[in-house]
């Protein structure tokens, strides 16, 4: 992948130059090479911006790469192999240089393409059937405290001042007894030490 980021990078950067060098001839091409010339130079920055993209790791840098690798291809089959931009290419390889590009092309952008991933969902597989055998020795009877207290409250109004007792400040609270989790404590919790 490295190796394709550096050659869309290289190729970015050449049309680049390119472009630079054929602008100052503008009035010299007729309308149909200066539309080529002028998307030849978006190809360029989109793949310059691809490859880049694919060295950090971008999410959107293969399909970007993978649309400009197939631009590019479509512009050289019309730039080389139609003739429809000046070159100085011998004639006899404009051909081969042409589908040799497309080979390169289709192959990168056939790596870079995304990958079917197997999902493996572990609730697929055969289990024995754990619950063949019933124990015998299940108890099915719930279990009651029986001595839990069941305070019932009807009346507040109605209960004499003597049988409510607080306890005094000095007794230690038994059933309260500090712990070290801070969030118990009412302390707020540390995160970094």
């Amino acid at each position: 992948m490295v190796l394709i980021a550096l050659l869309l990078i290289v190729e970015g950067l050449s049309t680049g130059l390119w472009v630079a060098r054929v602008v100052t001839a503008e009035g010299a091409f007729g309308p149909t090479a200066t539309v080529l010339m002028v998307l030849r130079g978006l190809v360029g920055a989109v793949q310059l911006t691809g490859g880049v993209f694919l060295l950090a790791g971008r999410r959107a840098s293969m399909r970007l790469s993978q649309f400009a690798l197939i631009a590019s291809a479509l512009l050289t089959t019309l730039e080389i192999g139609l003739r429809l931009t000046p070159n100085n290419l011998v004639p006899s390889l404009r051909w081969p240089l042409v589908a040799a590009y497309w080979i390169y092309a289709v192959g990168a952008a056939g790596y870079l393409a995304p990958k079917p991933e197997v999902r493996v969902n572990k609730s697929w597989k055969v289990r024995g059937d754990k619950n063949e055998k019933v124990l015998a020795d299940k108890n099915q009877e719930v279990m009651v405290d029986e001595n839990a207290e069941v305070l019932v409250d009807k009346n507040t109004e109605v209960l004499p001042a003597h049988d409510v007792t607080e306890p005094a400040p000095s007794e230690p609270d038994v059933a309260r007894t500090p712990s070290e989790d801070p969030s118990e404590s009412g302390e707020r919790p540390r995160l970094f030490d």
